[in-house]
């Protein structure tokens, strides 16, 4: 089963790349455009969290790093991939990917924050394209091995021998191109610089590569992430040098973002050690207003809607106005069937912070699903306007356009969401759209498209 899952994911990012130009040497709008094409591939075979609030949580951290960074090459996303791997990575163009499993192996913001602080710098770096840009062997149509053999221990777990077989010919390019020392080297100096201008240590770097050095020690449990981010020794080494004395570690802090991140996470994976865990601490600290909110998402996530109904109740008095308490309870009446009230809590929470990205993500969602596309295309222009980073949004406003009569230009949208995560679907969109009222230029451009 692993085996074919590794094929399936070979062969569908080999189609992705089949039309890119023989030489991979990219500028940075093809860099994003193989980014691209790679991240509908990752996610063809692999379920992606589509919580709002999660996905915020996770973007607001990568928005902080940035901007500790300088300015990015490229719009930054972080996304939470269902899988039992330990495994994050950073695919070309800005597309960042966490494995449940590594997050629920993270203690601390601390320690996420330095996990997608080394990721970004890899991006910033442009690491993987630069080996690539060195290979010259390798073509547009050995592409596909070689992003997939980034991600062997995604694939299959801990059966390296028969992932090369399973890639072919370009095993051999593909152990070339994982990360090397000097890049390693090279995306911890920058996350560390990133990680203290942004007001953190910088030792969670060091905790978690600890961690997955005693993972590593079972070989059923070898982390993914090692295979492509050698040397952790030599790293932590120098890390300690650069870093200096560990911070004495302080008692144990309220409730956090990170642990109802974490609780948002696990309730996506379904990992019932990884819920149980999150749930004993959300109740440990009931009396507060985030660990409610975090053991009502869990309890949604189950189906248990009357002791999620219980736990916001519980701390309506101590939560007030916080805006994700208000989601929590906006969400919980979406999942009950009770979407006029939905929405009316997701418009207080827009109504009072316009630029609130998860409460708009879920009022999008609400509006389309109800046929309120005009409502939709208002909140739509919102986002844009506030400068929010969305892989849906292209979507929606096709949805939105098309709901409001103008087909044509909704069907070229979903054709363009549809481009890499399904083209034959994507190719009808396109035919549709150029059936319609479009002018030459875009009808030309469409055309192309095809």
């Amino acid at each position: 089963m692993k085996i074919k899952r590794a094929l399936a994911f070979s062969l569908a990012v080999f189609v992705s790349f089949s039309s890119l130009s023989p030489s991979l040497a990219m500028g940075l709008a093809e860099e994003r455009q193989l980014g691209r094409r790679a991240s509908a591939a990752v996610e063809r075979q692999y379920r992606a969290c589509e919580d709002p609030a999660l996905e915020e949580y996770l973007n607001s951290l990568a928005r902080k790093l940035t901007t500790a960074l300088g300015p990015s090459p490229f719009p930054v996303s972080v996304k939470v991939l269902s899988d039992s791997s330990i495994n994050a990575f950073a695919l070309p163009g800005g597309w960042l990917y966490l494995t449940t499993a590594i997050f629920d192996n993270m203690a601390s913001e601390e320690e996420l924050a330095g996990v997608i602080a080394h990721e970004l710098s890899h991006v910033y770096g442009r690491h993987i394209m630069n080996r690539l840009d060195k290979a010259d062997s390798v073509q547009a149509a050995t592409a596909a091995a070689i992003i997939a053999g980034l991600l062997l221990g995604m694939a299959v777990d801990a059966d390296l021998g028969m992932a090369a077989m399973a890639f072919g010919s370009a095993a051999g390019e593909t152990q070339m191109l994982a990360y090397s020392r000097a890049d390693e080297e090279d995306a911890d100096r920058r996350a560390v610089k990133a990680l203290k201008t942004a007001g953190y240590s910088g030792w969670g770097m060091i905790r978690v590569m600890e961690k997955l050095k005693r993972v590593s020690a079972t070989p059923e449990g070898y982390p993914a992430y090692l295979l492509t981010h050698p040397e952790p020794e030599a790293r932590i080494t120098y890390l300690e040098r650069e870093l200096g004395p560990e911070p004495a570690k302080s008692p144990e802090e309220p409730y956090s973002p990170f642990d109802l991140a974490l609780a948002r996470s696990s309730s996506f994976a379904g990992n019932e050690w990884a819920r149980a865990a999150a749930m004993a601490k959300a109740q440990k600290h009931r009396e507060e207003c985030l660990s409610a909110i975090g053991a009502a998402a869990l309890s949604r996530g189950r189906g248990e809607f009357g002791p999620a109904e219980k736990f916001l109740a519980e701390a309506s008095s101590s939560c007030g106005d916080n805006p994700r308490f208000i989601h929590e309870e906006a969400m919980l009446k979406a999942a009950r069937g009770e979407i006029s009230a939905s929405r009316a809590l997701l418009e207080k929470i827009i109504s009072q912070n316009p630029a609130d990205f998860a409460a708009i993500k879920s009022a999008v969602r609400l509006a389309c699903e109800a046929g309120d596309f005009k409502e939709a295309k208002i909140l739509l222009e919102k986002f844009e306007a506030g400068g929010g980073a969305w892989d849906k949004l292209i979507y929606y406003k096709g949805m939105a356009l098309g709901g409001l009569g103008l087909t044509s230009e909704g069907f070229a949208l979903l054709g363009e969401h549809y481009a890499y995560s399904d083209p034959p679907l994507a190719l009808n969109y396109y035919r549709k759209a150029i059936a319609g009222p479009l002018d030459a230029e875009r009808k030309e451009a469409l055309k192309k498209e095809i």
